[in-house]
C-alpha cells in the first residue's frame, strides 16, 4: 500500500471515530418503565366508611375523600392505588408485613408505629359518644359510671382506655351502622364513633328518621393519617406536597362535604350536639 493509501485509510479512521463520537457519549434514554406511576396496595376496613372511603354499588369502585385524594396523584402520574378489602387489625399488620403498602389510621391507633411511616394529617379524628337520650350539660368523661359503650371490634380508644378496661364497659361491634342500631336498641348506653362516620350514618336511610345525640365534647382528637409501609420512604415527601394542595386549593374541605352528607334530599339532618 502507498503511503499516500495508508494516510487516506487513516484519515477515514479518524474521521468515523469523529463523527461517532456524540453517538457513544450520548446520555442513554430512560425507559418508560422508570416514569411509571408506583404501584401501591391499600388496605381498606371493608366495607369501608363515608366519607373517607366507601363502596359504591352505582359506581362498583371505591369512593370517598381518600379516592378523591389519590386520584390527584394518578392523574399526574405519581401512584396508583389498588384497594383491598381487610379488617382493621388485619390491615395493620399487612403493612408490617410488607404484603401491603399503605391504609389510613392515626398513630395514636397503632400497635407499633414506629415500624411504619405517617404522612402529614389528611383530617383530624374527633371521636364522640353517641346516644339515643340528650345528654346532661355538664356531662364529661369522667362522670361515666355503670354505662357501657359499643364499640367497634380491633379499634383503640385512647381518651376511653381506662373506662373501657372496666369489666362489661366495652361491647365491640363489627361495623359502625351496628353500633349505632344496638344504642337505639337498648343493648348498650352510647356508641363511640368518628364525627363524620356519625354524620354519615344519620344521613343516611337507615337512620335518617331517628333524633341521635353528641356528647357536648369529643373523648379524643387524633390524626387522621395515610400510614406507608417504611419502603416507600422516598414517596412520603411527594405524598405530603399533594396533601398540602390537597387542603390549600379546598378541594378537601369539598370532598368531605360531599361524601359525609345525603344528596338526595330525602333524609333531613338528625344529629344534635346538644
Amino acid at each position: 500500500m502507498s503511503v499516500v493509501s495508508s494516510f487516506v485509510v487513516r484519515l477515514l479512521k479518524l474521521i468515523g471515530m469523529i463523527c461517532c463520537a456524540p453517538c457513544a457519549m450520548a446520555t442513554p434514554s430512560i425507559s418508560s418503565t422508570d416514569n411509571s406511576p408506583i404501584e401501591l396496595v391499600f388496605t381498606v376496613n371493608a366495607p369501608g366508611a363515608s366519607p373517607f372511603l366507601y363502596f359504591s354499588d352505582t359506581e362498583n369502585r371505591y369512593v370517598g375523600v381518600v379516592a378523591e385524594f389519590f386520584e390527584t396523584m394518578a392523574q399526574d402520574g405519581v401512584i396508583n392505588i389498588k384497594y383491598v378489602d381487610a379488617i382493621r387489625a388485619r390491615s395493620e399488620q399487612l403493612v408490617y408485613d410488607g404484603r401491603a403498602d399503605v391504609f389510613l389510621s392515626s398513630p395514636a391507633w397503632l400497635a407499633h408505629p414506629e415500624q411504619v411511616l405517617t404522612t402529614d394529617p389528611l383530617s383530624s379524628s374527633r371521636t364522640f359518644l353517641y346516644s339515643a337520650e340528650p345528654f346532661d350539660k355538664d356531662f364529661t368523661i369522667d362522670s361515666l359510671d355503670e354505662e357501657s359503650i359499643c364499640t367497634r371490634r380491633g379499634y383503640v380508644y385512647p381518651g376511653l382506655s381506662q373506662f373501657l378496661s372496666k369489666p362489661d364497659r366495652r361491647v365491640d361491634s363489627a361495623s359502625q351502622k351496628t353500633g349505632m342500631s344496638m344504642v337505639l336498641k337498648g343493648r348498650c348506653d352510647f356508641v363511640a364513633m368518628n364525627f363524620f362516620n356519625a354524620l354519615s350514618l344519620v344521613n343516611s336511610p337507615d337512620f335518617c328518621d331517628t333524633m341521635i345525640y353528641q356528647s357536648p365534647k369529643p373523648t379524643h382528637v387524633v390524626p387522621n393519617s395515610f400510614i406507608l409501609s417504611r419502603e416507600h420512604i422516598d414517596i412520603l415527601p411527594t405524598i405530603n406536597t399533594y396533601l398540602q394542595r390537597f387542603h390549600s386549593s379546598g378541594q378537601a374541605d369539598a370532598s368531605f362535604a360531599k361524601h359525609s352528607l345525603n344528596t338526595t334530599g330525602t333524609c333531613r339532618t338528625t344529629l344534635s350536639q346538644k
